[in-house]
């Protein structure tokens, strides 16, 4: 079974970051729980129950395969904390080790400077809190190792949670990024069908990450 952060082989090579171009890269949002998406049970228990998606295509022009745009991460990141000021944030590696072992921004940033732009990844889980009750998170979905049917196939796709719909101010927050120029946003919100309680849903193609 694969969980959020599952990574699964696949060539270092393949995923080649041109560091002298600034490619354009596509992104879509996806509002709502797909009917298998089934919340992770550190979060569960939070009443974080609207999901918007952030899908981050991986081909892109520049690049032979697959590309991870690490300005988007971080901008998320920053939406986080600016969508709740004065909240704490912790990265974790995968989903399952939100309140065990998490590290801040600045960890993430030291690790990734030492190693090369190909063996990057996003963190699997941040998380938002206000004393030690979480009220926000991005849990990321590595489409990019699983492939999976659009519009997540082969991407890298974070799922922002938070106990409100925050599609149209999150789509605002990244256009007036100085990197905006090159990103090659879909012009509206894809609205699916909230689940009441995600949980409950039965297992399947989104399931699957979360095991």
């Amino acid at each position: 079974m694969l969980d959020a952060n599952a990574r699964l082989p696949q060539s270092r090579q393949q995923r080649v970051e041109v560091r002298s171009v600034s490619p354009s890269v596509e992104i879509s949002f996806v509002e709502g729980f797909e009917r298998d998406w089934r919340m992770p049970k550190s979060l569960r228990a939070a009443g974080l129950n609207r999901r918007v998606a952030v899908v981050q295509e991986t081909a892109v022009r520049e690049c032979p395969d697959m590309y991870f745009d690490e300005a988007l991460f971080l901008a998320l990141i920053d939406f986080v904390a600016a969508s709740v000021p004065g909240a704490r944030l912790g990265l974790a590696d995968r989903v399952e080790d939100v309140g065990r072992r998490e590290l801040a921004r600045q960890d993430l940033l030291a690790g990734w400077a030492r190693l090369p732009a190909t063996e990057r990844d996003p963190a699997g889980a941040v998380v938002a809190r206000l004393g030690e009750r979480p009220v926000m998170a991005i849990v990321t979905e590595f489409w990019v190792s699983a492939g999976g049917p659009r519009p997540y196939a082969d991407s890298y796709t974070y799922s922002v949670l938070s106990d409100r719909r925050l599609g149209d101010a999150l789509r605002a927050f990244l256009a007036a990024r100085p990197e905006a120029e090159r990103w090659i946003v879909t012009p509206a919100v894809l609205d699916h069908p909230v689940a009441e309680d995600p949980a409950r849903q039965r297992s399947g193609w989104l399931g699957r990450l979360f095991g």
